[in-house]
């Protein structure tokens, strides 16, 4: 058990947790994760065999843990599995959405559109569906939280590779959105970066012809799921939660920024902003300014 999943067995403990893309490489170590830390973990994802494996794994291991499919781009799949969740494992206190998809890599005018499309579907309709559904009962209760996992390519464009990173920087706004919605009611939301891991997306950027800038990055920089994954156990404590809706980085120290809550919110730190001179967004321009 690491150190954040002992610190946060007594507050993580008999939580509800569904995990999206529960079977896959990232999506598993949070699994194994929050089921090591006491939690009841629901695995969901579109590849039954994957998330029946996951949890075989997890009751081998001691933990408790429900195999539900869910295609996350499917209204009715989604609202199927949080009925799913509920009626089986209780009222559901965190979402962790990580399913995701590359989408199309190349330049824009050579990608499949349909293909490159695809990245939204997953990685942002997903998130707003599977969030929207958990966030009926969450507001019900006044509490509850939600995990987005966005990407380091949020933070700047690369060439030739335009679908996911844009899809996981609309993930990235859509977060603080969600936080803005749901602060009054106790439930809080932020965007996590897993860092560079080796998993299918990774693989599809690495062997493609069009980004090979991304191979020696990976190579030297790569980490294991489980950091995000205790990275997603220590957000569950609620050590996060004064700085939700937030954009949080593997290097980032949560004690650290809980401190600096204050600044952080008054200044619009740790999100997506357009740098130099603008108007409020509220505020229309006026002509010749």
């Amino acid at each position: 058990m690491t150190v954040a999943e002992r610190h946060g067995r007594g507050q993580v403990d008999g939580q509800v947790v569904v995990v999206t893309g529960g079977g896959g490489v990232i999506g598993r170590a949070i699994c194994e994760a929050f089921a090591r830390a006491g939690a009841l973990v629901a695995v969901a994802d579109i590849a039954d065999d994957l998330a029946d494996a996951a949890v075989t794994a997890i009751e081998q291991a001691g933990g408790r843990a429900l195999a539900v499919h869910l295609d996350v781009t499917d209204r009715a799949s989604v609202d199927a599995m949080v009925a799913a969740v509920e009626r089986e494992l209780g009222p559901i206190d965190l979402l962790i959405n990580n399913a995701g998809h590359i989408g199309a890599i190349g330049p824009i005018w050579e990608v499949d559109p349909d293909l490159w499309w695809r990245a939204y579907e997953v990685n942002v309709r997903g998130t707003m569906l599977c969030s929207r559904a958990v966030l009926i009962g969450m507001v019900a209760r006044r509490r509850g939280r939600i995990v987005n996992l966005s990407s380091g390519t949020a933070l700047g464009p690369s060439q030739a590779f335009s679908a996911y990173p844009s899809s996981k920087t609309a993930v990235t706004r859509l977060t603080e959105h969600m936080a803005a919605d749901a602060r009054e009611y106790g439930v809080s939301v932020f965007a996590i970066t897993p860092g560079l891991v080796y998993t299918p997306i990774a693989r599809a950027v690495i062997d493609s012809e069009w980004t090979p800038q991304y191979r020696e990055v990976i190579a030297q920089l790569h980490v294991p799921p489980e950091l995000a994954a205790e990275r997603c156990v220590a957000i569950a404590t609620g050590q996060a939660d004064s700085v939700t809706g937030c954009y949080i980085q593997l290097a980032d120290d949560l004690d650290e920024l809980a401190r600096r809550a204050d600044e952080i919110q008054a200044e619009g730190l740790y999100t997506l902003r357009i740098r130099g001179e603008s108007a409020v967004p509220t505020t229309p321009r006026v002509a010749g300014r």
